[in-house]
């Protein structure tokens, strides 16, 4: 469900992502992480644009509070104490 990408990565393109993070002993994937990988899942430079600027989005909406999360959050903690 990414906008703008003419090819969306398939299988061959993950696989060669995970090889790559598997040969730099990556054990932590960050956000700086993967975007220094988006190579390997873009098939053209357009794509990879793309998928960079959907990855800025990524990031913003998670500093986002989410106020139905942190009601989820509260009541499991309460149910936990």
């Amino acid at each position: 469900g990414l906008p703008g990408l003419m090819d969306k990565p398939g299988l061959r393109e993950s696989i060669a992502l995970v090889r790559a993070l598997v040969a730099e002993g990556c054990d932590n994937l960050t956000l700086r992480e993967l975007e220094t990988h988006l190579c390997f899942l873009a098939k053209r430079h357009l794509d990879l644009e793309n998928l960079r600027k959907a990855l800025a989005r990524l990031e913003m909406m998670m500093e986002l509070p989410d106020h139905e999360m942190e009601s989820w959050i509260e009541e499991r903690n309460e149910v936990c104490v």
